[in-house]
């Protein structure tokens, strides 16, 4: 029934938002999401836990809160952009959305060895999947399944009609690397291990589990690695922002998926109130983190 309900309720936020003016979605989605954020106690006390390593002391119990609130209501504000997506023409993200680093993507692709793109849970990583695909990049987005199957396929319905190709976590492995082989983009988000089957590493300073297939991956195919954002204007939009490649090798991953998590670090750093992370990504401080109200 939950399920039935819940897919209900985003095939109505598609259309509401696809037809009201988008400062009264805005509006609505920043209601829903202080609800939100007194009602989801698990998804609230694993983003105090996760500010609480990456921003350290430099922020109080009270200040976290209040950033954790902006948070929230940020995160509505880009699930009202994802459901806008289908009444989005070519022209109008265009229009949204902006980009530098595009001749790294492009060099990549002209090796014809293909590329993984490798973004974390910031700003608007959807619609900058659906900008590359207008622009005429072959993109495969990894994404993880829902609890709800309708759900995930409303997800990702909503993401093929904007071009890209959705892949799942657990497709076999040959579905990879056949892409990369084909020449295309791998898209996936590299800040959280929604399984456990990552590799222990620090990030922020903690250790932790992080995907790192991906970095395999790209060493086995000899295909680089591009970080990247997608981040909100102050005035409106996103602007993708593409990094220097990084090239991992067969025998030195490790080192390959430390720099990876480097340009990481620096990605939520600089826009806090863009990161969405809902799941507890340092075991250990989420165990402590429990008892915050």
């Amino acid at each position: 029934m939950f399920a039935v309900v819940a897919c209900w309720l985003y095939q109505l936020g598609s259309f509401l938002s696809q037809r009201l003016p988008l400062r009264v979605s805005y509006a609505l989605a920043d209601i829903l999401a202080d609800i939100q954020f007194w009602v989801r106690l698990r998804h609230r006390r694993a983003l105090l836990s996760n500010l609480k390593v990456v921003a350290g002391q430099s922020l109080g119990r009270r200040e976290r809160r209040r950033l954790a609130r902006v948070i929230f209501r940020n995160f509505g504000r880009s699930i009202v952009d994802f459901l806008r997506l289908p009444a989005m023409d070519p022209a109008a993200l265009r229009r949204e959305i902006s980009a530098e680093g595009l001749k790294i993507l492009d060099t990549a692709r002209t090796s014809g060895r293909g590329a993984v793109l490798l973004t974390c849970h910031i700003g608007g990583w959807e619609l900058g999947g659906a900008y590359l695909s207008v622009l005429g990049y072959p993109l495969n987005a990894v994404a993880l399944g829902h609890g709800s199957r309708a759900v995930t396929e409303f997800f990702t319905r909503s993401r093929e009609r904007a071009g890209v190709r959705v892949v799942g976590t657990r497709e076999p492995r040959e579905t990879f690397t056949r892409a990369l082989q084909r020449g295309e983009c791998l898209a996936l988000l590299g800040d959280w291990d929604a399984w456990g089957r990552g590799t222990w590493v620090e990030f922020f300073g903690r250790r932790t589990r992080v995907p790192s297939a991906y970095v395999t991956l790209a060493a086995q195919t000899g295909g680089p690695i591009l970080p990247g954002v997608v981040v909100r204007r102050p005035g409106g939009g996103y602007h993708v922002r593409l990094d220097r490649p990084i090239e991992p090798t067969l025998g030195d991953e490790i080192g390959a998926l430390k720099g990876c998590l480097r340009v990481l670090e620096r990605y939520i750093s600089e826009n806090l109130t863009q990161w969405f992370a809902f799941n507890p990504i340092w075991p250990e401080e989420a165990a402590e983190g429990r008892t915050e109200p």
